[in-house]
């Protein structure tokens, strides 16, 4: 019934036809008593395979001849390249019956006797690749010597405790020989290369079993350090083969495809040694130089499976040597220099020169860009090496590694520094993919996040350090180095603008709190950092001096700042100057008990006040970001105000009582009554002039009603409590201030109005 069903091409019928009689077989092997499988048995099994093939293969190939002396040409033909492919294919199905059954065998056999078995067994794959060269059937040669490898198999999985120690020296005996014939048998009887390709790549198919099989053997013979350098032996055997195929190929188009099967299994056993010889984990990077190797491979031998091999097999290689490191690195392993840590430096070069090597015979695979996809392997591998190095150098026991900063600020400061400084070199590097220099501006926000957020994500950390020379200084220096690297390499053109201010701003928020951390430091030491309240006096004065030399730069700095830094160094200016109006109320007893006019306050007011009228008679049209209200304006009524508030805290503090908190109010004292009176009929007259000079109206008109509220102050409050020849003297001298405020404005305003109706008429 199989006969007539090949002969007629009914393959489905065929195949069920075959399988049917397969497991009847298998059924007729698992009912025989264990102690009837023998030599008869054997060759009984022998005689029928060689018989049912014989006679398959004899009608097969006198079938066409048949149908045509019976004039039915049109039964033994069907169309169609895919069908008769497919009719190859199943035809090789009785030869696989065969080597079934010996599997089978091997697996019920008590006691184990194996060379009956294998004898069978290699007789009758000779029989079956000599049909198939006398037929001219690869299909046949390959089911043939793929199925033979299934009795070897189960050798090899029977249990360890039925293989008496002469069974381990015999399976190296036969694994031997059978690697030997797969070395030799391909060249002397199937030397057509475009007939037999399919032949010659299931020979390395059937060569690489065998040597694992005979490592197997090995393994159990001797110890590992001596088995372990068998496929070591099994590359120098192969290794003149490979090169006798490299000349008969040459200029062939079958080329490519054998010898990716043979060099990649010659890569195969170079790989292996170090996973036999080393200690666990170190496979993962044996897979990573395997990809490598065959993606160089790939370069000589033209193969696009060599390159799907090599893209799967190199990410699951970091996966079992990540996986791998504390194993690898040892109990007694020093700090980086050891052995996990060199792994992955070992897998990150291979990976960079992987990505050389990808790019052949054309950079897409399947819609992947191979150099692009090695790349990422490489850059991620890169990465975890450095932040790996870190770990390892805090960790706080031999043989491990400290992941996770919990409190060691100096490890964060490490991890902060390598993302920016890894996040600086993706984005540096232009030719990278827009992903990669997007994920390079990703690590430069997440490590400058870190550093700037360090006083808070390490609360204790501020305290304990020393003035100035301390962690936060170089940790900070190193962050704004490598963000004015990244300022200056931009260019300031529209395509470079977005990337170079936000370097920038970044760069100013770091240097922000870089300042705030050694001011820190300085004037409250000890105590956590705190950004805007909860401040030691003297920190209070020189966060609000710091805060005024900060916008005041962001402000009037030279080359060209976009309007919003220049918006921010504005809001700065205002910070520092509500930080220092409102100094005297929040810190009354410390600035009570210092020396009046001379002490740190008093400077940051001076400061102030120049700061004020620069700016004020300064009119940089560039810098000013708010354009409805001129910066002249703006600043003047500023500088104004501030003068006004400076100059009655002074003289409170003047004349306030030493110890006692600061204040404005005069407490019935007569002269510090008359002091502020003073003050303000000074101050008015100075807005006076100002408002002269340069032609003010609005300024003038502030300086007569502060007059107007003096000379009220005057009469009402402060000549009420004089009497006698003070009340007198009192009087001449505001007299004599009228009539000069009266002076000025006769002398100066009135002229003024001559020369403009001169000038009109």
């Amino acid at each position: 019934l199989v006969l007539i069903s090949l002969l007629f091409r009914a393959l489905i019928q065929a195949a069920l036809l075959t399988l049917f009689f397969l497991i009847s077989g298998l059924t007729w092997v698992f009912r025989m008593p264990a102690d009837f499988i023998g030599p008869e048995f054997f060759g009984f099994l022998l005689l029928a395979g060689v018989l049912l093939s014989v006679a398959v293969f004899y009608a097969l190939l006198k079938g066409p001849a048949w149908l045509e002396k019976r004039q039915a040409p049109g039964l033994f033909r069907t169309p169609g390249e895919a069908h008769k492919s497919l009719g190859n294919w199943i035809t090789a199905f009785p030869g696989m019956g065969a080597f079934i059954l010996l599997a089978v065998t091997f697996w019920v056999q008590r006691p184990f006797q194996p060379h009956l078995g294998m004898s069978t067994m290699v007789c009758f794959l000779a029989l079956s690749l000599l049909l198939a060269k006398r037929l001219s059937a690869p299909a046949l040669g390959v089911v043939s010597l793929l199925s033979s490898l299934l009795v070897q198999a189960v050798w090899v999985a029977r249990p360890i405790s039925e293989m008496e120690p002469g069974l381990f020296y015999s399976a190296l005996v036969w694994s031997g020989l059978l690697f030997v014939a797969a070395l030799i048998v391909p060249f002397l009887f199937f030397k057509q290369f475009e007939k037999w390709s399919r032949i010659w790549n299931a020979w390395a198919l059937f060569e690489v079993l065998q040597g694992l099989f005979l490592l197997w053997a090995a393994d159990h013979i001797w110890l590992r350090a001596v088995s372990g350098w068998t496929p070591m032996i099994l590359a120098f055997v192969k290794l003149p083969v490979v090169w006798i195929l490299m000349h008969e190929l040459r200029d062939r188009k079958e080329r490519n495809s054998i010898l990716a099967f043979h060099g990649g299994v010659l890569l195969f056993y170079v790989s292996s040694v170090p996973v036999l010889l080393l200690d666990q984990g170190w496979i993962g990077l044996t897979l990573v130089l395997e990809a490598a190797l065959l993606l160089w491979l790939n370069r000589r031998v033209v193969h696009e499976g060599l390159r799907w091999v090599a893209m799967l097999m190199a990410p699951t290689g970091l996966l079992l040597l990540f996986f791998a490191l504390d194993k690898i690195k040892g109990a007694d392993s020093m700090a980086i220099l050891n052995p996990a840590v060199i792994s992955v430096a070992a897998a990150a070069a291979i990976l960079a020169w992987a990505v050389r090597l990808a790019d052949f015979p054309q950079a897409k695979l399947s819609g992947v860009d191979l150099p692009e996809f090695f790349r990422w392997l490489a850059v991620g591998s890169g990465f975890f090496l450095v932040n790996l190095m870190v770990a390892d150098l805090f960790a706080e026991s031999v043989g491990t590694f400290k992941v996770f900063p919990q409190d060691n600020a100096a490890q964060m400061i490490s991890y902060g520094l390598v993302w920016l400084a890894g996040g600086a070199v993706l984005w540096s590097v232009r030719r990278f993919s827009g992903a990669m220099r997007g994920t390079g501006i990703a690590l430069i926000c997440l490590g400058a996040a870190v550093i700037i957020g360090l006083p808070f994500l390490f609360p204790d950390f501020v305290p304990g350090l020393q003035p100035i020379w301390n962690l936060g200084l170089p940790a900070y220096l190193i962050a704004l180095l490598i963000l004015l690297f990244l300022f200056l390499r931009e260019k300031p053109g529209d395509l470079g603008k977005g990337a170079r201010n936000l370097f920038l701003t970044i760069g100013l928020i770091t240097g922000f709190m870089a300042l705030k951390l050694e001011m820190n430091t300085v004037f409250q030491p000890g105590l956590n950092l705190r950004l805007f309240f909860g401040h030691t006096a003297s920190m209070a004065v020189a966060a609000a001096f710091g805060w005024l030399a900060y916008g005041l730069g962001l402000l009037l700095w030279p080359k060209g700042l976009d309007k919003p830094f220049r918006v921010a160094g504005l809001i700065l200016i205002l910070m520092g100057l509500i930080k220092m109006i409102l100094f005297p109320f929040t810190h009354g007893h410390d600035f009570g008990a210092m020396r009046p006019l001379w002490n740190m306050p008093s400077l940051v007011f001076a400061f102030s006040l120049i700061m004020l009228i620069g700016l004020t008679l300064n009119r940089p049209k560039q810098h000013w970001p708010w354009e409805p209200i001129s910066s002249r304006a703006f600043w003047g009524v500023l500088l104004a105000g501030v003068t006004f508030f400076i100059l009655n805290v002074e003289i409170a503090a003047f004349f306030g009582t030493q110890g006692q908190a600061f204040s404005l109010w005069t407490h019935g004292e007569l002269a510090h009554q008359l002091a502020y009176s003073l003050g303000w009929m000074v101050y008015a007259i100075g807005l006076l002039i100002v408002g002269i000079r340069w032609k003010q109206i609005k300024v003038r008109w502030a300086a007569l009603i502060l007059l107007l509220a003096t000379a009220f102050k005057i009469a009402f409050m402060d000549l009420w409590r004089l009497g006698g020849l003070y009340r007198v003297a009192s009087f001449v001298g505001f007299a004599i201030i009228a009539i000069l405020v009266s002076f000025l404005y006769q002398r100066f305003l009135s002229k003024g109005d001559e020369n403009a109706k001169t000038k009109n008429s």
